[in-house]
């Protein structure tokens, strides 16, 4: 289905090529993307998926790629799709190295969108190393025998991989290198679930923010984000006390809450 969806979408752009003078195709490039999205995003993520659970991690992050592509408008899709790399998938067992190879693989997404970013947006290049520092740190302590295998394979531990991202961010954006940085990549996460319509997924994000949020030193911050994430979840569970609406207005949610109707669509 992945590869009809592909060819369907190429003879699309193959006849368009042949209408449309040279000197007016790219103006006719975003139309083409938004004509073939339909066709290609379904079989795409469901092909991303299957190969994500067959252990084929280069082929995941090449899909990725592909399907970012077809959403040039959604700028942290790099960074969730380099998490749900990274993470475990529900109920599956694997050993260390399985576990490090998707690490690495996510890790390595990211370098490739660091590389692909403008050099006059250190700010967001910063981001992305922030969190490949949050991506060592996270997955090693939910998974203490990756610090083993991460060490065994780079020849350094989490910590020290970690603080090798940090320093090169804070050399990009020093005002962006903080702990409550890396903390608050959580509501794109939760933002990205979301918007692939993944619902489980985000509630296990909003809970595993809502502890992490305490650990953030800026605590009138912290507490905002973690009520408005529990008015959000709140309403994910059906309380019939909190609208859509109503959340729309929460400038802590406006991110999320975009995602959540583009997931719904």
């Amino acid at each position: 289905m992945f590869r009809l969806s592909l060819l369907l979408a190429a003879l699309l752009g193959y006849g368009l090529a042949i209408l449309v003078p040279g000197s007016e195709r790219r103006g006719v490039e975003p139309l083409l993307r938004d004509l073939s999205r339909p066709l290609v995003l379904p079989s795409l993520w469901a092909s991303l998926e299957e190969s994500q659970d067959s252990g084929r991690y280069g082929e995941t992050a090449a899909k990725g790629r592909v399907l970012m592509r077809y959403l040039p408008g959604w700028v942290d899709g790099s960074l969730y799709f380099a998490w749900l790399l990274a993470s475990p998938r529900p109920g599956r067992e694997e050993t260390p190295q399985a576990s490090l190879g998707r690490l690495l693989a996510a890790l390595q997404w990211l370098d490739q969108a660091v590389a692909d970013l403008n050099p006059e947006n250190p700010s967001k290049a910063a981001e992305i190393l922030l969190a490949q520092a949050f991506f060592v740190e996270v997955r090693t302590v939910q998974d203490p025998r990756l610090e083993t295998a991460l060490k065994a394979e780079v020849g350094h531990g989490s910590a020290e991989v970690a603080a090798g991202y940090v320093d090169r961010a804070i050399a990009l954006a020093p005002s962006q290198a903080k702990a409550d940085r890396r903390i608050m990549l959580y509501p794109k996460l939760i933002a990205g679930a979301l918007r692939m319509g993944n619902r489980q997924r985000a509630i296990d994000l909003i809970e595993t923010a809502l502890d992490k949020f305490q650990q953030v030193s800026d605590r009138g911050l912290a507490v905002a984000w973690s009520n408005s994430l529990r008015r959000f979840r709140a309403f994910l569970d059906g309380d019939l006390g909190m609208s859509l609406q109503d959340l729309a207005e929460d400038p802590y949610l406006s991110d999320i809450i975009q995602a959540y109707r583009a997931g719904q669509n």
